[in-house]
């Protein structure tokens, strides 16, 4: 099928192409992957965003370790202290971003040094949806090209809007149908944070609530926790209200009536007293740390036919790296 919009994630893309070879080498693969692969899937007059991380502090030349910024690092200081550090990431990226440059205003680059590239999709939709509204041109269909599950928080199936998860190849998205089947629960955005908070993610070092070192549950918590995001979830719950309800079974006396309810319970009762949900708050504060407003971070240019040739040449004859020709982003 062909989609209105396509957000692409770069950091995905990079470790997708990443191979022996030059700078340039690894860029045009990245390039060649989204000429070849992910445009043609585009309607004709459809937009391609083009979504980055912020790049390393190693990247940056700051030190040899690596060393992530961004606003979750500063609510969860071991954020991603796990990364290795992956040589020609940031030169990679500036070429990338050069070459799409002056494309015109169907090809747009994100960027930021605090948020990530999963936090303009839900910005990215509204976009489809008001572009709906506002032309009357029907329903609309967007492709998040990524293998992050962060970005599975954002699958919809209504009759005015699909979303899909391309992990692996066009010919076979992944749907929110896909998604229940494997994890048993609907992605809303509150019941995937929900399910990361209670039980972690290794790719990005968050450990979960339910798996402090020293915290001793009387229960099998992990059931629990698996109930309480399925509930969540059928409920349709919102961030906003997931957070509202913590608060509300910490701070009140009502007696637990619903898997949520007895899960807050059971994190309450741990030992030591109180750290599992405080945990389970600051993994919710990081992971709900979504951009405001992406279009500040937004960029597109005239198209420039003669800088596209010349970005083209670089690329493809020259394997010139265009930090040395044209400077830094």
């Amino acid at each position: 099928m062909l989609y209105n919009y396509c957000a692409v994630d770069c950091a995905c893309l990079f470790h997708k192409c990443k191979m022996n070879g030059s700078v340039a080498d690894i860029s045009a693969k990245m390039i060649d992957r989204i000429e070849r692969e992910i445009r043609k899937h585009l309607e004709k007059d459809g937009k391609l965003f083009l979504l980055f991380d912020p790049i390393p502090q190693d990247d940056l030349q700051l030190d040899k370790s690596f060393t992530y910024i961004g606003i979750r690092k500063k609510i969860l200081p071991d954020y991603k202290a796990n990364r290795s550090y992956a040589p020609f990431y940031a030169a990679a990226m500036q070429t990338l971003r050069k070459y799409y440059a002056y494309r015109g205003p169907s090809v747009i680059e994100v960027y930021s040094d605090e948020y990530e590239a999963d936090d303009y999709v839900a910005w990215i939709i509204d976009q489809a949806n008001a572009e709906m509204f506002k032309s009357g041109s029907g329903p609309q269909a967007v492709a998040l090209w990524s293998t992050d599950q962060d970005w599975a928080r954002y699958l919809i199936d209504t009759s005015n809007t699909v979303v899909h998860l391309i992990s692996g190849s066009f010919k076979k998205p992944y749907t929110r149908a896909d998604f229940k089947k494997e994890f048993g629960f609907n992605p809303t955005a509150a019941a995937n944070a929900l399910y990361k908070g209670l039980f972690g993610d290794k790719s990005d070092n968050i450990v979960g609530a339910v798996f402090m070192k020293k915290a001793k549950f009387v229960i099998p918590i992990k059931t629990m926790g698996l109930e309480a995001v399925k509930y969540v979830s059928e409920k349709e719950w919102a961030q906003d209200r997931l957070k509202l309800e913590i608060n509300k079974k910490i701070n009140g006396n009502a007696e637990p009536d619903n898997p949520f309810d007895r899960l807050i319970v059971a994190l309450r009762s741990a030992e030591p007293r109180l750290n599992a949900i405080d945990k389970l708050n600051n993994n919710l504060s990081a992971i709900f740390s979504l951009c405001q407003d992406p279009s500040k971070f937004a960029t597109w240019n005239e198209e420039k036919t003669e800088m596209n040739s010349i970005m083209k040449a670089a690329i493809n004859k020259e394997k010139t790296p265009f930090g040395k020709r044209f400077g830094r982003v």
